[in-house]
Protein backbone atom coordinates (compact mmCIF):
# COMPACT_ATOMS: atom_id res chain seq x y z
CA UNK A 1 0.00 0.00 0.00
CA UNK A 2 1.37 3.63 -1.08
CA UNK A 3 0.95 6.58 0.24
CA UNK A 4 -1.33 7.79 -2.49
CA UNK A 5 -3.56 4.54 -1.53
CA UNK A 6 -3.71 5.92 2.34
CA UNK A 7 -6.10 8.82 1.19
CA UNK A 8 -8.80 7.20 3.95
CA UNK A 9 -6.46 7.47 6.62
CA UNK A 10 -5.26 11.78 5.58
CA UNK A 11 -8.69 12.91 7.23
CA UNK A 12 -9.22 16.59 8.83
CA UNK A 13 -8.77 16.61 12.13
CA UNK A 14 -12.94 16.93 13.07
CA UNK A 15 -12.93 13.31 11.16
CA UNK A 16 -10.75 12.02 13.45
CA UNK A 17 -9.31 12.09 17.21
CA UNK A 18 -10.38 15.57 18.94
CA UNK A 19 -7.93 16.86 20.65
CA UNK A 20 -10.12 16.37 23.61
CA UNK A 21 -10.19 12.65 23.79
CA UNK A 22 -6.05 13.46 24.21
CA UNK A 23 -5.46 14.48 27.75
CA UNK A 24 -4.11 17.91 28.27
CA UNK A 25 -0.33 17.68 29.07
CA UNK A 26 1.63 19.98 28.65
CA UNK A 27 5.68 20.00 28.82
CA UNK A 28 7.80 23.45 28.90
CA UNK A 29 10.00 23.61 25.59
CA UNK A 30 13.43 22.86 26.84
CA UNK A 31 16.67 25.04 25.49
CA UNK A 32 18.41 22.24 24.28
CA UNK A 33 21.76 23.57 22.19
CA UNK A 34 22.22 21.08 19.19
CA UNK A 35 26.04 19.40 19.55
CA UNK A 36 28.40 19.52 16.81
CA UNK A 37 25.70 21.64 14.84
CA UNK A 38 26.33 24.91 14.04
CA UNK A 39 22.26 26.94 13.87
CA UNK A 40 23.73 28.69 10.69
CA UNK A 41 23.65 24.96 8.75
CA UNK A 42 21.07 24.17 11.14
CA UNK A 43 18.64 27.00 9.53
CA UNK A 44 19.60 26.06 6.29
CA UNK A 45 19.12 22.41 6.49
CA UNK A 46 15.75 23.15 8.09
CA UNK A 47 14.73 25.45 4.83
CA UNK A 48 15.86 22.91 2.23
CA UNK A 49 14.28 19.99 4.09
CA UNK A 50 11.16 21.40 4.53
CA UNK A 51 11.46 22.40 1.17
CA UNK A 52 12.30 18.93 0.28
CA UNK A 53 9.53 17.44 2.21
CA UNK A 54 6.96 19.55 -0.06
CA UNK A 55 8.01 17.87 -3.06
CA UNK A 56 5.44 14.53 -2.89
CA UNK A 57 7.11 11.42 -3.15
CA UNK A 58 6.38 9.64 -6.88
CA UNK A 59 3.80 7.31 -6.96
CA UNK A 60 5.82 5.06 -8.96
CA UNK A 61 9.05 5.39 -7.31
CA UNK A 62 9.54 2.31 -5.67
CA UNK A 63 7.85 0.01 -8.40
CA UNK A 64 10.68 1.32 -10.68
CA UNK A 65 13.68 0.76 -8.21
CA UNK A 66 11.99 -2.92 -7.99
CA UNK A 67 12.61 -2.76 -11.59
CA UNK A 68 15.92 -1.83 -11.30
CA UNK A 69 17.33 -4.37 -8.89
CA UNK A 70 16.70 -2.35 -5.68
CA UNK A 71 14.24 -3.43 -3.25
CA UNK A 72 11.06 -1.33 -2.50
CA UNK A 73 12.39 -1.00 1.43
CA UNK A 74 15.90 0.23 0.21
CA UNK A 75 15.86 4.52 1.27
CA UNK A 76 16.24 5.06 -2.72
CA UNK A 77 12.86 3.92 -3.01
CA UNK A 78 11.47 6.17 -1.29
CA UNK A 79 13.27 9.14 -3.12
CA UNK A 80 11.71 11.12 -6.27
CA UNK A 81 13.88 12.36 -9.20
CA UNK A 82 14.08 15.18 -7.27
CA UNK A 83 14.33 14.36 -3.87
CA UNK A 84 17.51 11.88 -5.58
CA UNK A 85 19.07 15.11 -7.08
CA UNK A 86 18.87 17.10 -4.03
CA UNK A 87 20.28 14.62 -1.87
CA UNK A 88 23.29 14.43 -3.76
CA UNK A 89 23.59 17.94 -3.94
CA UNK A 90 22.86 18.53 -0.75
CA UNK A 91 25.59 15.37 0.36
CA UNK A 92 28.11 17.36 -1.58
CA UNK A 93 27.28 20.46 -0.08
CA UNK A 94 27.62 19.13 3.32
CA UNK A 95 24.18 19.85 4.41
CA UNK A 96 22.94 16.25 4.82
CA UNK A 97 23.73 15.91 8.09
CA UNK A 98 22.03 18.84 9.56
CA UNK A 99 19.20 18.46 7.73
CA UNK A 100 18.64 14.95 8.93
CA UNK A 101 19.94 15.68 12.63
CA UNK A 102 17.09 18.60 12.66
CA UNK A 103 14.11 16.07 12.59
CA UNK A 104 14.75 14.54 15.50
CA UNK A 105 15.43 17.73 17.56
CA UNK A 106 13.66 18.81 20.11
CA UNK A 107 14.03 22.45 19.20
CA UNK A 108 12.30 21.60 15.56
CA UNK A 109 9.47 19.53 17.44
CA UNK A 110 8.42 22.27 19.33
CA UNK A 111 8.42 24.77 16.49
CA UNK A 112 6.44 22.68 15.10
CA UNK A 113 4.18 22.14 18.26
CA UNK A 114 3.48 25.65 18.92
CA UNK A 115 3.08 26.96 15.33
CA UNK A 116 0.71 24.25 13.57
CA UNK A 117 -2.57 22.94 15.14
CA UNK A 118 -2.06 19.14 14.05
CA UNK A 119 1.69 19.19 15.29
CA UNK A 120 0.21 20.12 18.55
CA UNK A 121 -2.67 17.28 18.44
CA UNK A 122 -0.15 14.55 17.81
CA UNK A 123 2.80 15.86 20.00
CA UNK A 124 0.08 15.85 23.04
CA UNK A 125 -1.00 12.16 21.56
CA UNK A 126 3.34 11.40 21.65
CA UNK A 127 3.28 12.72 25.13
CA UNK A 128 0.39 10.89 26.65
CA UNK A 129 1.69 7.32 24.51
CA UNK A 130 5.27 8.13 26.51
CA UNK A 131 3.31 8.79 29.85
CA UNK A 132 1.46 5.20 29.44
CA UNK A 133 4.91 3.54 28.25
CA UNK A 134 6.94 4.59 30.77
CA UNK A 135 6.46 2.59 33.52
CA UNK A 136 6.42 -0.46 31.54
CA UNK A 137 10.08 0.55 30.16
CA UNK A 138 10.93 1.25 33.10
CA UNK A 139 10.10 -1.93 34.72
CA UNK A 140 11.77 -4.04 31.81
CA UNK A 141 14.91 -2.03 32.46
CA UNK A 142 14.55 -3.32 36.12
CA UNK A 143 14.71 -7.40 34.99
CA UNK A 144 17.25 -6.34 31.89
CA UNK A 145 20.77 -7.76 31.53
CA UNK A 146 22.71 -5.25 29.80
CA UNK A 147 25.93 -6.39 27.92
CA UNK A 148 28.77 -4.46 28.88
CA UNK A 149 29.60 -3.54 25.89
CA UNK A 150 26.07 -0.92 25.53
CA UNK A 151 27.65 0.42 28.85
CA UNK A 152 28.89 3.34 27.26
CA UNK A 153 26.38 6.27 27.25
CA UNK A 154 28.20 8.45 30.33
CA UNK A 155 28.48 11.38 27.94
CA UNK A 156 25.10 11.60 27.30
CA UNK A 157 22.06 12.81 29.37
CA UNK A 158 18.39 12.44 29.46
CA UNK A 159 18.10 15.72 28.44
CA UNK A 160 19.69 15.41 25.44
CA UNK A 161 18.34 14.88 21.68
CA UNK A 162 17.96 11.70 20.15
CA UNK A 163 19.72 12.67 17.56
CA UNK A 164 22.92 13.34 19.68
CA UNK A 165 22.39 10.34 22.16
CA UNK A 166 22.77 8.01 18.86
CA UNK A 167 25.88 9.96 18.43
CA UNK A 168 27.06 8.88 22.23
CA UNK A 169 26.15 5.34 21.53
CA UNK A 170 28.92 5.50 17.91
CA UNK A 171 31.36 7.81 19.53
CA UNK A 172 31.26 4.98 22.50
CA UNK A 173 31.38 2.05 20.03
CA UNK A 174 34.86 4.21 18.16
CA UNK A 175 36.21 4.29 21.86
CA UNK A 176 36.08 0.41 22.84
CA UNK A 177 38.09 -0.13 19.03
CA UNK A 178 40.43 2.54 19.70
CA UNK A 179 41.65 1.47 23.25
CA UNK A 180 40.59 -2.35 23.12
CA UNK A 181 39.94 -3.77 19.69
CA UNK A 182 36.45 -4.43 20.23
CA UNK A 183 34.09 -5.02 17.48
CA UNK A 184 30.99 -6.15 18.69
CA UNK A 185 29.21 -3.29 16.47
CA UNK A 186 29.70 -6.03 13.98
CA UNK A 187 26.83 -7.70 15.01
CA UNK A 188 24.99 -4.67 12.74
CA UNK A 189 27.81 -2.85 11.20
CA UNK A 190 28.26 -6.19 8.66
CA UNK A 191 25.80 -7.92 7.17
CA UNK A 192 27.11 -11.18 7.41
CA UNK A 193 28.00 -11.45 10.75
CA UNK A 194 24.44 -9.93 11.29
CA UNK A 195 23.12 -13.31 9.53
CA UNK A 196 25.35 -15.54 11.53
CA UNK A 197 24.28 -14.22 14.74
CA UNK A 198 20.78 -14.22 14.05
CA UNK A 199 21.11 -18.04 12.75
CA UNK A 200 23.41 -18.69 15.43
CA UNK A 201 20.67 -17.94 17.79
CA UNK A 202 17.73 -19.35 16.20
CA UNK A 203 15.87 -16.56 15.13
CA UNK A 204 13.32 -16.66 11.99
CA UNK A 205 14.90 -15.49 8.76
CA UNK A 206 14.97 -15.56 5.19
CA UNK A 207 17.35 -18.27 4.20
CA UNK A 208 20.47 -16.94 3.80
CA UNK A 209 22.44 -19.41 0.98
CA UNK A 210 25.78 -18.43 1.17
CA UNK A 211 28.29 -15.70 2.08
CA UNK A 212 31.65 -14.69 0.00
CA UNK A 213 34.86 -12.50 1.47
CA UNK A 214 37.53 -14.07 -0.85
CA UNK A 215 36.98 -12.33 -4.14
CA UNK A 216 34.39 -10.66 -6.24
CA UNK A 217 35.39 -13.15 -9.03
CA UNK A 218 34.94 -16.13 -6.70
CA UNK A 219 31.30 -14.87 -6.29
CA UNK A 220 30.86 -14.33 -9.73
CA UNK A 221 31.56 -17.86 -10.56
CA UNK A 222 29.77 -19.70 -8.13
CA UNK A 223 26.75 -17.36 -8.96
CA UNK A 224 26.81 -17.54 -12.68
CA UNK A 225 27.71 -21.24 -13.14
CA UNK A 226 24.29 -22.08 -10.73
CA UNK A 227 25.94 -23.05 -8.06
CA UNK A 228 25.58 -20.41 -5.62
CA UNK A 229 21.75 -20.31 -5.92
CA UNK A 230 20.00 -23.48 -5.80
CA UNK A 231 18.16 -24.89 -8.68
CA UNK A 232 14.46 -25.05 -7.30
CA UNK A 233 15.11 -21.67 -5.78
CA UNK A 234 11.81 -19.47 -5.71
CA UNK A 235 12.85 -16.06 -6.82
CA UNK A 236 13.57 -12.64 -5.73
CA UNK A 237 17.11 -13.71 -4.39
CA UNK A 238 18.95 -10.36 -2.82
CA UNK A 239 22.26 -10.14 -2.49
CA UNK A 240 23.98 -7.78 -0.10
CA UNK A 241 26.95 -6.23 0.14
CA UNK A 242 28.52 -7.36 3.95
CA UNK A 243 30.28 -4.38 4.91
CA UNK A 244 27.77 -1.64 3.51
CA UNK A 245 25.00 -1.35 6.07
CA UNK A 246 23.80 2.13 5.44
CA UNK A 247 21.30 2.76 3.23
CA UNK A 248 22.61 5.65 1.14
CA UNK A 249 25.55 3.07 0.40
CA UNK A 250 22.75 1.20 -2.16
CA UNK A 251 24.43 -2.14 -1.62
CA UNK A 252 21.16 -4.75 -2.22
CA UNK A 253 20.12 -5.31 -5.15
CA UNK A 254 17.18 -8.06 -6.23
CA UNK A 255 17.21 -10.79 -9.01
CA UNK A 256 13.39 -11.60 -10.40
CA UNK A 257 14.65 -14.17 -11.99
CA UNK A 258 18.08 -16.55 -12.67
CA UNK A 259 18.84 -14.42 -16.26
CA UNK A 260 19.24 -10.96 -13.93
CA UNK A 261 22.64 -12.83 -13.28
CA UNK A 262 23.99 -13.62 -17.03
CA UNK A 263 24.56 -11.53 -20.09
CA UNK A 264 24.39 -8.27 -19.86
CA UNK A 265 22.67 -7.85 -16.70
CA UNK A 266 25.79 -9.88 -15.53
CA UNK A 267 28.47 -7.33 -17.04
CA UNK A 268 26.21 -4.78 -14.91
CA UNK A 269 26.62 -7.03 -11.77
CA UNK A 270 29.80 -7.43 -11.89
CA UNK A 271 30.91 -3.72 -12.28
CA UNK A 272 28.12 -3.13 -9.42
CA UNK A 273 30.32 -5.64 -7.25
CA UNK A 274 33.68 -4.54 -8.15
CA UNK A 275 33.16 -1.07 -7.24
CA UNK A 276 31.83 -2.17 -3.84
CA UNK A 277 34.14 -4.28 -2.87
CA UNK A 278 36.89 -2.17 -2.52
CA UNK A 279 34.89 0.55 -0.84
CA UNK A 280 34.64 1.50 2.66
CA UNK A 281 31.29 2.50 4.28
CA UNK A 282 30.44 6.50 4.59
CA UNK A 283 27.83 7.29 6.70
CA UNK A 284 27.77 10.34 5.32
CA UNK A 285 23.85 11.94 5.84
CA UNK A 286 24.51 11.21 10.04
CA UNK A 287 26.22 13.84 12.59
CA UNK A 288 28.18 10.87 13.91
CA UNK A 289 29.33 9.98 10.49
CA UNK A 290 33.60 10.46 11.47
CA UNK A 291 32.90 8.15 14.58
CA UNK A 292 30.90 5.81 12.30
CA UNK A 293 33.23 5.82 9.77
CA UNK A 294 36.23 4.66 11.55
CA UNK A 295 34.49 1.78 13.26
CA UNK A 296 33.98 0.09 9.69
CA UNK A 297 37.31 1.02 7.94
CA UNK A 298 38.67 -2.16 9.04
CA UNK A 299 35.38 -4.21 8.15
CA UNK A 300 36.22 -7.34 5.54
CA UNK A 301 34.92 -6.60 2.05
CA UNK A 302 32.08 -9.86 1.27
CA UNK A 303 28.82 -10.59 -0.06
CA UNK A 304 25.83 -12.95 0.40
CA UNK A 305 22.81 -13.94 -1.20
CA UNK A 306 19.64 -14.17 0.70
CA UNK A 307 16.16 -15.63 -0.18
CA UNK A 308 13.02 -13.50 -0.57
CA UNK A 309 9.97 -13.18 1.53
CA UNK A 310 7.06 -13.78 -0.67
CA UNK A 311 4.76 -10.97 -0.08
CA UNK A 312 6.47 -9.06 2.28
CA UNK A 313 5.40 -6.25 4.11
CA UNK A 314 7.66 -4.52 6.87
CA UNK A 315 8.21 -3.06 10.12
CA UNK A 316 10.84 -1.28 11.67
CA UNK A 317 10.31 -1.60 15.03
CA UNK A 318 12.27 0.32 17.87
CA UNK A 319 12.98 -1.61 20.92
CA UNK A 320 14.16 0.18 24.09
CA UNK A 321 15.45 -1.84 27.07
CA UNK A 322 13.91 -5.18 25.84
CA UNK A 323 10.46 -3.28 25.03
CA UNK A 324 8.91 -2.86 21.87
CA UNK A 325 8.16 1.58 21.67
CA UNK A 326 6.34 2.03 18.29
CA UNK A 327 7.26 0.56 14.04
CA UNK A 328 7.18 2.40 11.55
CA UNK A 329 5.26 0.43 8.70
CA UNK A 330 7.27 0.96 5.33
CA UNK A 331 3.97 0.26 3.19
CA UNK A 332 1.76 2.56 4.60
CA UNK A 333 4.64 5.17 5.09
CA UNK A 334 3.43 5.28 8.94
CA UNK A 335 4.34 4.21 12.71
CA UNK A 336 2.11 1.99 14.82
CA UNK A 337 1.76 2.40 18.31
CA UNK A 338 1.10 0.02 21.05
CA UNK A 339 -2.02 1.07 21.59
CA UNK A 340 -3.37 0.54 18.30
CA UNK A 341 -2.82 3.84 16.96
CA UNK A 342 -1.57 4.86 13.31
CA UNK A 343 0.14 8.02 12.61
CA UNK A 344 0.42 8.84 8.35
CA UNK A 345 3.81 9.76 8.07
CA UNK A 346 6.36 9.43 4.94
CA UNK A 347 9.52 7.91 4.72
CA UNK A 348 11.17 11.22 3.71
CA UNK A 349 9.72 13.46 6.44
CA UNK A 350 10.38 13.34 10.30
CA UNK A 351 6.80 14.34 11.49
CA UNK A 352 3.39 13.30 11.23
CA UNK A 353 1.20 14.23 8.38
CA UNK A 354 -2.50 13.39 9.59
CA UNK A 355 -4.49 13.30 12.80
CA UNK A 356 -3.94 9.55 15.03
CA UNK A 357 -6.18 6.95 13.75
CA UNK A 358 -7.20 3.51 15.06
CA UNK A 359 -5.11 0.87 12.65
CA UNK A 360 -8.39 -1.39 12.75
CA UNK A 361 -10.95 1.85 11.18
CA UNK A 362 -8.41 1.84 8.39
CA UNK A 363 -9.32 -0.52 5.57
CA UNK A 364 -6.15 -1.05 3.83
CA UNK A 365 -3.74 -1.95 7.09
CA UNK A 366 -6.96 -3.47 9.39
CA UNK A 367 -5.78 -6.91 8.67
CA UNK A 368 -2.65 -6.35 10.63
CA UNK A 369 -4.49 -6.07 14.02
CA UNK A 370 -7.26 -8.21 13.35
CA UNK A 371 -5.60 -11.32 12.28
CA UNK A 372 -3.18 -10.76 15.21
CA UNK A 373 0.30 -9.78 13.75
CA UNK A 374 0.81 -7.18 16.07
CA UNK A 375 1.80 -9.20 19.29
CA UNK A 376 4.36 -11.16 17.41
CA UNK A 377 5.90 -8.38 15.58
CA UNK A 378 6.90 -6.49 19.56
CA UNK A 379 7.75 -9.78 20.87
CA UNK A 380 9.98 -10.93 18.19
CA UNK A 381 11.83 -7.66 17.89
CA UNK A 382 12.24 -8.05 21.80
CA UNK A 383 13.19 -11.28 21.99
CA UNK A 384 16.25 -10.24 19.42
CA UNK A 385 17.05 -7.29 21.54
CA UNK A 386 17.20 -9.45 24.45
CA UNK A 387 19.45 -11.98 23.06
CA UNK A 388 22.16 -8.95 21.95
CA UNK A 389 21.72 -7.45 25.74
CA UNK A 390 21.34 -4.19 24.34
CA UNK A 391 19.55 -0.75 25.56
CA UNK A 392 18.23 0.17 22.21
CA UNK A 393 18.01 -0.98 19.14
CA UNK A 394 16.03 -0.88 15.75
CA UNK A 395 14.67 -4.75 14.72
CA UNK A 396 13.15 -5.11 11.45
CA UNK A 397 10.59 -7.60 10.42
CA UNK A 398 8.86 -9.14 7.91
CA UNK A 399 4.96 -10.08 7.91
CA UNK A 400 2.71 -11.32 5.44
CA UNK A 401 -1.17 -10.56 5.19
CA UNK A 402 -3.58 -13.82 6.32
CA UNK A 403 -0.25 -15.85 7.64
CA UNK A 404 0.56 -14.48 11.27
CA UNK A 405 2.85 -17.16 11.96
CA UNK A 406 5.21 -16.05 9.28
CA UNK A 407 6.94 -13.57 10.61
CA UNK A 408 10.68 -13.21 9.95
CA UNK A 409 13.59 -10.84 11.23
CA UNK A 410 14.80 -8.93 7.86
CA UNK A 411 17.76 -6.98 9.50
CA UNK A 412 19.00 -4.94 12.50
CA UNK A 413 19.79 -1.24 12.78
CA UNK A 414 22.02 0.21 15.58
CA UNK A 415 21.37 3.76 14.83
CA UNK A 416 17.97 4.03 13.17
CA UNK A 417 17.25 6.73 10.96
CA UNK A 418 13.46 6.22 10.40
CA UNK A 419 11.36 9.00 11.28
CA UNK A 420 9.68 9.19 14.69
CA UNK A 421 7.81 11.86 14.35
CA UNK A 422 6.98 13.60 17.50
CA UNK A 423 7.82 10.66 19.36
CA UNK A 424 11.88 12.08 19.27
CA UNK A 425 11.05 14.39 22.14
CA UNK A 426 10.63 11.48 24.57
CA UNK A 427 12.76 8.65 23.11
CA UNK A 428 16.04 9.68 25.24
CA UNK A 429 14.51 10.06 27.94
CA UNK A 430 13.51 6.22 28.03
CA UNK A 431 16.77 5.20 26.64
CA UNK A 432 18.53 7.54 29.44
CA UNK A 433 16.44 6.68 32.63
CA UNK A 434 17.92 3.31 33.17
CA UNK A 435 21.29 4.23 32.80
CA UNK A 436 21.30 7.70 35.07
CA UNK A 437 19.23 5.23 37.63
CA UNK A 438 20.93 2.25 37.21
CA UNK A 439 17.78 0.82 36.94
CA UNK A 440 19.09 -2.26 34.98
CA UNK A 441 21.80 -5.48 35.68
CA UNK A 442 25.39 -6.10 34.09
CA UNK A 443 26.29 -8.84 31.46
CA UNK A 444 29.85 -9.37 31.68
CA UNK A 445 31.56 -8.36 28.17
CA UNK A 446 33.41 -11.49 27.74
CA UNK A 447 32.13 -12.64 24.88
CA UNK A 448 31.64 -10.15 21.99
CA UNK A 449 27.56 -9.18 20.75
CA UNK A 450 28.48 -10.57 17.49
CA UNK A 451 29.70 -13.96 18.80
CA UNK A 452 27.24 -14.55 21.33
CA UNK A 453 25.24 -17.68 21.01
CA UNK A 454 22.65 -19.92 23.30
CA UNK A 455 25.07 -21.31 25.46
CA UNK A 456 26.22 -17.46 26.91
CA UNK A 457 23.88 -14.59 25.55
CA UNK A 458 22.22 -12.08 27.92
CA UNK A 459 17.95 -12.56 29.10
CA UNK A 460 17.99 -15.94 27.22
CA UNK A 461 14.91 -16.89 29.02
CA UNK A 462 13.06 -13.54 28.47
CA UNK A 463 14.52 -13.79 24.79
CA UNK A 464 13.38 -17.42 24.24
CA UNK A 465 9.79 -16.85 26.11
CA UNK A 466 9.16 -13.84 23.55
CA UNK A 467 10.27 -15.50 20.46
CA UNK A 468 8.05 -18.45 21.60
CA UNK A 469 5.09 -16.18 21.32
CA UNK A 470 6.12 -14.85 18.39
CA UNK A 471 6.30 -17.75 16.52
CA UNK A 472 3.82 -20.53 18.00
CA UNK A 473 1.22 -21.51 15.60
CA UNK A 474 -1.53 -19.86 14.67
CA UNK A 475 -4.56 -20.93 16.81
CA UNK A 476 -7.02 -20.21 14.99
CA UNK A 477 -5.42 -22.31 11.83
CA UNK A 478 -4.61 -25.15 14.48
CA UNK A 479 -8.52 -25.17 15.30
CA UNK A 480 -9.75 -26.12 11.67
CA UNK A 481 -6.68 -28.62 10.98
CA UNK A 482 -7.97 -30.28 13.92
CA UNK A 483 -11.62 -30.62 12.55
CA UNK A 484 -10.53 -31.48 9.29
Amino acid sequence: MRSAGMADAKLSARNGMRSADIADAKLSARDVKPRRTSWAKVGIGLALGIAGAAVPMSAKGAPKYAEEGRPNGATAAAWSGFERTAAEFLRVAGLNPYIDAMGFRRSFMHFLRDVFPLSRLLWDHAHEYYKQQQPLVEESAKNFYLHEYWNDMQAASRDDDWIDTLAVRAAGMRKQFDQNGREDFRVEKDKCDMFEFLTRNEFPLPKVYGIWRSSPTDFMENLQSGRAIPANTSYPVFLKMCHLTQGVEDSVRRFSDFQKTQGQSGEELNKFLEQKWQRHANDADRIFAEDGNVITQTLQPGVSLQAGFADPVEFKVLVIWGRAYLAYHMEAEGIVLRDGTFEQGGRTTPWGLAVPRQVADLPEIAWVQNEGHLPRIWALAESAALAMGIDQVRIDIFIRKGEPEAVTINEISLSSGMPNHMHSDFLGNLWMDPHVNSWYKKFPADVPVHLLDPSNAPNWNASRGALSEATRPNDARLKSLCTE
